[in-house]
């Protein structure tokens, strides 16, 4: 008996390079890590956090939409910033974008890192949603 699986790609997201944006598996669905990048792969907003931290959030709500989920669905997220010290740019531009949204914030853990796949990225972020 096989699982219940599919790949899913969000058209209008950053096109993955040997990924898929999500898998879904059953009721679960796992929402690859969203880099700081628009529709053509180009990173937005060098340097600053928040403005990163926000088409993050965006890039995760196409995904999302694309599974069948919206934000209400999605259990846990795990926040990879480039260094600690700036923590608090990611957790207001959350915030807003929760408050925009009229969300509750997931469950999250944020992990400070040395680096990440796209040169001048700060933030990437993956979700872990139950869908209805």
């Amino acid at each position: 008996m096989g699982l219940d699986r599919a790949y899913i790609n969000a058209p209008n997201a950053p096109t993955p390079i040997a990924y898929s944006h999500a898998v879904r598996m059953g009721q679960l669905l796992f929402v690859s890590g969203q880099l700081p990048v628009d529709s053509e792969r180009r990173l937005v907003a060098p340097g600053d956090l928040g403005a990163q931290t926000r088409q993050v959030l965006e890039n995760l709500t196409l995904v999302l939409k694309e599974s069948g989920a919206s934000w209400e669905h999605v259990a846990k997220l795990t926040i990879f910033v480039l260094g600690m010290e700036r923590i608090a740019e990611v957790r207001e531009a959350r915030q807003a974008f929760y408050d925009e949204q009229g969300i509750q914030p997931p469950a999250s853990t944020a992990v400070g890192v040395a680096g990440l796949a796209i040169e001048g990225a700060l933030i990437e972020i993956e979700a872990y949603a139950v869908l209805p």
